[in-house]
């Protein structure tokens, strides 16, 4: 049947078919010890100017649980074929998240004792699948998940309480699942992160971008408890935080892009404390998972780089795909083949 339906299906359909099959094919993978961190930079930051792009972005997320159950080297650059012949060109894959790295991290070793997360992963995942998609022709985003935000579960979480690493208030976003938020005014956390970056760049240097999401951000209820000063501080100290990974990313590899997909502009600071217009970031993208305000979030986004969509947004993909020269990207969210089936049937009519 689908190949009855491709013979039909111009450029843009051709994408919402690849997203919707690479999306199922997803589902089916489904004491601290003392230690010393490099000199933290400080130094003045030089602008950084946005590379404009000869070729839209069609990219996939894969997060850290798509690592899991020790994929062999075969299934990982499978996978990444399928995607290509999907209809994607990038890959944003989970390097990071929750305190703990998908690869052998020195620098988490010395603060944990523990070199990487402790899903059951191989810890060349990540080389395989750089590798692969340079063969593929495709870009590889270096993906640092969860950002500032840790749970009980992170293999620092008890160093961080040590260390006063963390700030008094919660991030209750999500009721399910609420979350520390690490101070990035304390020396050791900035410093930790800067370590983390650099690592990863030196390890693995045919990275394309580094890129960061919303949980680069405080939460509502902590800003909302605030006077104005210490909002303002708790901004700056964010902006600074951010802007001193950028610096540490091009010393590390000048080439290598650092990006945010964050939430839009016009309430990213005033709910989230991200002054996101004062980050000197590469690219910037919006985060649009919600229809509730689709078309003005995708607006927004066709001024900046780019916009992100879930797996059920797929049908949103051809007026998206007609702002040229946008970049899109697709975030699985617990996809199952019959999920991906439904929703493509659903395009169809």
């Amino acid at each position: 049947m689908l190949t009855k339906i491709g013979t039909k299906l111009n450029w843009k359909s051709a994408i919402i078919l690849g997203a919707m099959t690479a999306l199922a094919a997803i589902a089916t993978t489904d004491t601290a010890r003392s230690f010393v961190l490099p000199k933290a930079v400080y130094a003045p930051f030089a602008p950084v100017t946005t590379k404009s792009q000869s070729q839209r972005i069609v990219g996939i997320y894969q997060g850290r649980f798509e690592l899991t159950a020790n994929a062999s080297e075969r299934e990982i650059r499978d996978r990444v074929r399928h995607f290509r012949a999907s209809g994607f060109n990038t890959i944003v894959q989970s390097v990071w998240g929750n305190g703990c790295a998908m690869y052998a991290s020195g620098v988490t070793k010395k603060l944990t004792g523990t070199a990487h997360c402790s899903h059951h992963f191989n810890p060349k995942a990540v080389a395989w699948t750089i590798d692969e998609t340079r063969k593929q022709g495709m870009q590889f985003h270096a993906y640092f998940e969860t950002g500032i935000k840790i749970d009980r579960d992170s293999p620092i979480y008890s160093l961080a309480v040590q260390r006063n690493w963390l700030l008094p208030e919660m991030d209750t976003s999500d009721p399910q699942h609420p979350r520390y938020i690490l101070d990035v005014a304390n020396p050791e956390v900035a410093e930790f992160y800067q370590s983390v970056v650099a690592e990863f760049l030196h390890k693995y240097s045919q990275v394309d971008a580094v890129q960061f999401d919303d949980y680069l951000s405080y939460s509502p209820n902590l800003l909302q408890t605030k006077s104005s000063a210490e909002r303002e501080r708790l901004v700056t100290n964010l902006t600074t935080f951010v802007n001193n990974l950028v610096t540490t990313t091009k010393r590390a590899n000048p080439r290598v892009n650092f990006d945010v997909c964050h939430f839009n502009n016009y309430w990213a600071e005033s709910v989230y404390g991200a002054d996101l217009a004062n980050w000197r970031v590469d690219r910037r993208y919006v985060e649009a998972y919600q229809d509730e305000n689709f078309d003005r979030e995708a607006a927004h986004a066709s001024e900046l780089n780019g916009i992100a969509i879930d797996q059920r947004q797929l049908y949103h993909l051809p007026a998206v795909l007609g702002n040229s020269p946008m970049n899109v990207f697709v975030f699985p969210i617990g996809v199952k083949p019959r999920v991906a089936a439904a929703l493509f049937a659903r395009q169809e009519r």
